[in-house]
């Protein structure tokens, strides 16, 4: 749980700004008894930042600062003290300044003078991230800024980085330097620290992310509560603010407008205007609006396809398929227990759809442009190219011709409000999946097994009900 009643500014509150202003407010004044558990598959994402940060230091020789948890004061002095000696790395360091407190993953010491000698020290951080993003500088940047205070100098930073995954296997990270930005800090501490400051509190913005958050049932239910046009699904939040600006703050007050009214805004078009009034028609009238016919035909040979995987890690550990004879569904599916499995299921499962014949149905783009990744990383296969030209994707038909009363067109909100159910497994998302498929591949559990496939078949089935739901609408 997230309790940071302190007005000061961490080095953690520029990543959170990138995610959300409204989720530093919170994490700062918001109610800790109010808060939720995280999504599962962000939960996952942490224990592997975790067991990442523990693999790069377990490398390396650091001294640690002693004092008692949560008096970050007494690690301050402790950090201190390190630095005055001269140790050669300080892991889980604790600086401290006005208004500011930060704790680097590492910090090393480096040749220059300074306060504290012929030495002084730069920050490090690790990130299981292979790209640098300005929310990683910011946070190092905020450190740089704590150490002038503590040796007078401000150094320059260190990001150490996963390596590209074409790369992987050759060093555990790379080292990226960073400099500090003026520019680009002061264009966010501002922002920041009247959020921490609790000198404004944003309204909510619904968006994907916020299916994870801890304090989603703070946020959903006002959004909710106030049919904020943050509802219209894929509504950027530069276009949420310039609407609010002026006046359009509801479904209805949208719903209301001509398209062409909303072209005025930047960065929206024609195509665009018309979508988020349809979008906020539908929701409005809590119906679906059909606005061009449906580009199926009903197949005795269709295949529905759905993938699971990781998408952060490049890992695909299940192809299942369910196939149509008469009106029973036949599932299949190719697995991998490890990643070094994944190519013996990738040739399985070509050499199992080059069998069969027909349209494959899938919902997303996520399993077309997984296929894809597959052949480029295992190399071309002449099957590959046929078994693209048969996907069609139900997702991209459903946005293209119809809007939904709904706030997301996932699988998991279309098929529900269809009236499909999902088994009764212990896993009930793409997270739980994961999680449940991590636990399985260091076991061999069978019943976890077991709860991948019943999961993902009932993603072909949820697949399914949708094809032969587009089927009883007016067709081209």
């Amino acid at each position: 749980m997230v309790d940071k009643s302190s007005s000061a500014i961490e080095a953690s509150d520029f990543y959170t700004l990138y995610e959300c202003n409204r989720k530093v407010y919170l994490n700062h004044h918001g109610d800790p008894a109010r808060q939720v558990d995280p999504d599962s598959f962000d939960e996952f994402l942490r224990e592997q930042g975790i067991a990442y940060e523990a693999d790069v230091v377990g490398t390396l020789e650091v001294e640690i600062p002693a004092y008692t948890p949560g008096d970050l004061q007494a690690g301050y002095q402790a950090t201190l003290s390190l630095m005055q000696s001269g140790v050669a790395l300080i892991y889980q360091g604790v600086l401290i300044g006005a208004e500011m407190e930060g704790l680097p993953d590492l910090l090393i010491r480096v040749d220059g003078p300074s306060d504290l000698g012929d030495y002084h020290y730069e920050p490090i951080d690790i990130k299981r991230s292979t790209k640098i993003k300005d929310a990683y500088r910011l946070q190092l940047m905020l450190y740089m800024l704590l150490l002038e205070k503590a040796q007078g100098l401000r150094p320059k930073g260190r990001l150490f980085l996963r390596p590209p995954k074409d790369h992987q296997g050759e060093a555990l990270y790379v080292e990226e330097r960073i400099d500090f930005d003026w520019e680009l800090f002061n264009s966010k501490f501002a922002e920041l620290a009247a959020l921490v400051r609790g000198e404004v509190e944003p309204d909510p913005f619904q968006a994907s992310i916020c299916k994870g958050c801890v304090w989603r049932n703070i946020c959903l239910p006002q959004v909710e509560r106030t049919q904020d046009i943050s509802l219209i699904t894929g509504l950027k939040r530069s276009t949420w603010e310039d609407l609010r600006e002026r006046g359009w703050r509801t479904l209805s007050d949208v719903a209301d407008l001509d398209p062409m009214q909303l072209t005025s805004i930047k960065g929206v078009g024609s195509k665009t205007a018309e979508r988020l009034v349809f979008q906020a028609r539908a929701l409005v009238r809590n119906e679906p609006v059909q606005v061009t016919p449906i580009p199926l035909q009903p197949s005795r040979k269709a295949i529905f396809f759905d993938i699971e995987g990781v998408p952060t890690e490049g890992i695909v550990y299940l192809l299942g398929t369910s196939t149509r004879r008469g009106n029973r569904l036949r599932y299949t599916y190719n697995l991998a227990q490890t990643p070094a499995q994944e190519e013996a299921m990738w040739r399985a499962f070509l050499e199992r759809m080059n069998d069969t014949e027909g349209p494959i149905f899938h919902f997303g783009a996520f399993e077309k442009t997984t296929l894809r990744q597959l052949d480029e990383r295992f190399g071309p296969d002449p099957r590959t190219a046929p078994l693209l030209r048969r996907l069609v994707d139900l997702e991209k038909i459903i946005k293209n011709c119809l809007y939904l009363p709904l706030t997301s067109y996932s699988l998991k909100q279309v098929a529900p409000w269809l009236g499909f159910e999902w088994g009764k497994s212990q896993v009930k998302t793409g997270s739980d999946s994961i999680q449940i498929y991590t636990e399985w591949s260091k076991t061999g559990d069978p019943a976890l097994l077991d709860a991948i496939l019943r999961y993902n078949e009932d993603d072909c089935q949820a697949t399914a009900f949708i094809y032969d739901w587009l089927l009883t609408l007016e067709l081209a």
